[in-house]
């Protein structure tokens, strides 16, 4: 195991490399993790509209009965009843709405004739809609009921309109709010990811690989009592069980960081993803050591290579933001399929057979990246050894 120890001693002079990127990843994440939480924390909330109620219909049922339905979606203002203060507490914003009801307008209900209030509102104000509706559905339902009910007194008529309107249908959530944050959570960590894998695996394995690759260091392996093959399985052991401990890390940190540390389908399928374009970034490291020649470069291409790839694929930017042409390019790296994947999982909420099958076809296409790179590596790499023999 002399290749699988000489390996190790290598590594340990990148190590501090990889703790940088890992530092720098861990502080994006809280910092998107934060605005991300801060953004969906709050819960919907009706507001009332500031409103002017004129009723001209002294001692009418129908209008006391309507503007206390109205409380609850107004907040009645007294602004006076005269034309300009009525006009100028719409100007200055001091009412959003004004409702005036005239004269006679009980009577004209119950005489069967059309029936209108006076409205005004801020121009284009979506206050000014939500209030004409909720006006709309009282008349409505008071109409229906008359006429279905003709000989019933109008407060009685009033009280079943009332009675309808109030009735309200129970809402069961799919997905409570800290399932929705942790969901969210795993979404970015794992989109983050792909540029932390790329990025330290590049700078590690690539620099290490660059190593070996030397003609000097080469021809002592060649002349060495140990064959090709050995230092191929051993480079390969070595490589892959580093990827692994990366790996084993960032699931932890990813379950510590979250706000429910519960496993569930969702986590399950974001680290079978994770664990797949490990083998991804593996061969792309592998790729990159095996090309270049000075480890001085290997920090260049490694910082190039990962920011290109998160932000080509979307994983620092949405995908449904990005430009189709960038899209279309996107799909030809693994990056791609690994954010697809893990945005996929965000959108399901129970997991069947049948939308599962969409996730576990892009991870075969990672796959067959993975199987692709290291083929195109190992290619590259005998030509190398050809050329130092």
């Amino acid at each position: 195991m002399q290749v699988f120890n000489g390996y190790i001693k290598i590594l340990k002079k990148s190590i501090p490399t990889l703790l940088i990127y890992v530092a720098v990843f861990t502080v994006i994440l809280v910092l998107f993790s934060n605005t991300s939480s801060n953004s969906t924390t709050g819960t919907f909330e009706a507001t009332k509209v500031d409103t002017a109620f004129i009723n001209n219909d002294e001692d009418s049922v129908l209008a006391a009965d309507l503007k206390d339905y109205l409380s609850d979606y107004c907040e009645f203002v007294d602004v006076g009843t005269e034309k300009e203060e009525l006009e100028d507490a719409l100007f200055i914003r001091k009412v959003e709405y004004i409702l005036t009801v005239e004269e006679g307008f009980e009577q004209r209900f119950l005489d069967n004739k059309v029936v209108t209030v006076d409205k005004r509102s801020v121009p284009d104000s979506t206050d000014g809609v939500y209030i004409d509706n909720m006006i709309n559905n009282y008349f409505n339902t008071l109409k229906s009921y008359y006429e279905i009910m003709p000989e019933k007194s109008l407060s009685e008529l009033c009280a079943l309109t009332r009675d309808t309107l109030d009735e309200t249908a129970s809402l069961n959530l799919v997905q409570d709010k800290t399932d929705a944050d942790s969901e969210s959570h795993y979404q970015v960590f794992y989109n983050f990811l792909s540029y932390l894998f790329i990025a330290g695996l590049v700078t590690c394995i690539g620099s290490i690989m660059v190593v070996f690759n030397d003609i000097h260091i080469s021809r002592r392996i060649n002349v060495a009592p140990v064959s090709n093959r050995s230092v191929t399985l051993q480079t390969m052991l070595a490589n892959l069980i580093f990827s692994f401990v990366i790996f084993i890390l960032m699931i932890v940190m990813s379950i510590v960081l979250s706000p429910s540390k519960e496993m569930t389908t969702g986590l399950a399928l974001h680290i079978l993803n994770a664990f797949v374009f490990m083998f991804c970034a593996l061969g792309i490291s592998y790729m990159v050591g095996s090309l270049l020649k000075s480890e001085k470069v290997i920090g260049a291409i490694a910082t190039v290579l990962s920011l290109g790839l998160a932000f080509l694929s979307g994983a620092f930017v949405p995908q449904y933001l990005l430009p189709e042409n960038v899209m279309k390019v996107a799909r030809f790296t693994p990056n791609y399929w690994f954010v697809c994947v893990n945005d996929r999982i965000a959108e399901i909420t129970t997991f069947t057979q049948e939308n599962t099958g969409e996730i576990f076809g892009y991870m075969g296409i990672e796959l067959i990246f993975a199987v692709a790179l290291f083929c195109i590596a190992v290619v590259i790499s005998k030509k190398r050894n050809q050329r130092c023999e």
